[in-house]
Protein backbone atom coordinates (compact mmCIF):
# COMPACT_ATOMS: atom_id res chain seq x y z
CA UNK A 1 0.00 0.00 0.00
CA UNK A 2 1.22 3.44 -0.86
CA UNK A 3 1.25 6.53 1.32
CA UNK A 4 -0.98 8.14 -1.31
CA UNK A 5 -3.62 5.46 -0.75
CA UNK A 6 -3.36 5.87 3.01
CA UNK A 7 -3.89 9.62 2.66
CA UNK A 8 -6.83 9.05 0.33
CA UNK A 9 -8.52 6.66 2.76
CA UNK A 10 -7.93 9.05 5.66
CA UNK A 11 -9.47 11.88 3.64
CA UNK A 12 -12.46 9.84 2.44
CA UNK A 13 -13.20 9.09 6.09
CA UNK A 14 -12.74 12.75 7.05
CA UNK A 15 -14.89 14.25 4.29
CA UNK A 16 -17.23 11.24 4.00
CA UNK A 17 -17.23 12.01 0.30
CA UNK A 18 -15.07 10.35 -2.36
CA UNK A 19 -15.20 13.28 -4.79
CA UNK A 20 -14.06 15.78 -2.14
CA UNK A 21 -11.25 13.46 -1.02
CA UNK A 22 -10.18 13.05 -4.65
CA UNK A 23 -10.01 16.83 -5.14
CA UNK A 24 -7.95 17.28 -1.96
CA UNK A 25 -5.55 14.58 -3.17
CA UNK A 26 -5.45 16.12 -6.66
CA UNK A 27 -6.67 13.01 -8.46
CA UNK A 28 -9.81 12.27 -10.43
CA UNK A 29 -12.84 10.79 -8.74
CA UNK A 30 -12.42 7.74 -10.96
CA UNK A 31 -8.79 7.25 -9.89
CA UNK A 32 -9.80 7.62 -6.23
CA UNK A 33 -12.56 5.06 -6.63
CA UNK A 34 -10.20 2.61 -8.33
CA UNK A 35 -7.54 3.08 -5.64
CA UNK A 36 -10.07 2.52 -2.87
CA UNK A 37 -11.46 -0.57 -4.57
CA UNK A 38 -7.95 -1.98 -5.02
CA UNK A 39 -7.15 -1.54 -1.31
CA UNK A 40 -10.46 -3.15 -0.35
CA UNK A 41 -9.77 -6.02 -2.75
CA UNK A 42 -6.29 -6.54 -1.26
CA UNK A 43 -7.69 -6.53 2.28
CA UNK A 44 -10.78 -8.57 1.43
CA UNK A 45 -13.07 -6.17 3.32
CA UNK A 46 -15.10 -3.05 2.61
CA UNK A 47 -13.70 0.04 4.33
CA UNK A 48 -16.71 2.25 3.57
CA UNK A 49 -20.44 1.68 3.25
CA UNK A 50 -21.27 3.20 -0.09
CA UNK A 51 -25.03 2.65 0.26
CA UNK A 52 -25.32 5.68 2.52
CA UNK A 53 -24.74 9.35 1.82
CA UNK A 54 -22.55 10.64 3.23
CA UNK A 55 -20.27 7.60 3.17
CA UNK A 56 -19.81 5.80 6.47
CA UNK A 57 -16.77 3.92 7.70
CA UNK A 58 -17.28 0.20 8.34
CA UNK A 59 -15.96 -1.53 11.47
CA UNK A 60 -13.03 -2.88 9.42
CA UNK A 61 -12.54 0.60 8.01
CA UNK A 62 -12.24 2.06 11.51
CA UNK A 63 -9.45 -0.38 12.35
CA UNK A 64 -7.68 0.33 9.07
CA UNK A 65 -8.13 4.07 9.52
CA UNK A 66 -6.34 3.90 12.88
CA UNK A 67 -3.46 2.19 11.08
CA UNK A 68 -3.49 4.83 8.31
CA UNK A 69 -3.37 7.70 10.77
CA UNK A 70 -0.53 6.09 12.73
CA UNK A 71 1.57 5.42 9.63
CA UNK A 72 1.00 8.93 8.27
CA UNK A 73 1.80 10.52 11.64
CA UNK A 74 5.03 8.53 11.86
CA UNK A 75 5.94 9.48 8.30
CA UNK A 76 5.41 13.16 9.15
CA UNK A 77 7.60 12.77 12.24
CA UNK A 78 10.31 11.09 10.19
CA UNK A 79 10.31 13.88 7.60
CA UNK A 80 10.38 16.53 10.32
CA UNK A 81 13.47 14.98 11.90
CA UNK A 82 15.63 15.63 8.82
Amino acid sequence: MSLENLRLIRDVAHYRNLSKAARVNEISQSAASQALQEVERELGVALFDRSTRPLTVTAAGKLYLDYCRDVLRRQDELQASF
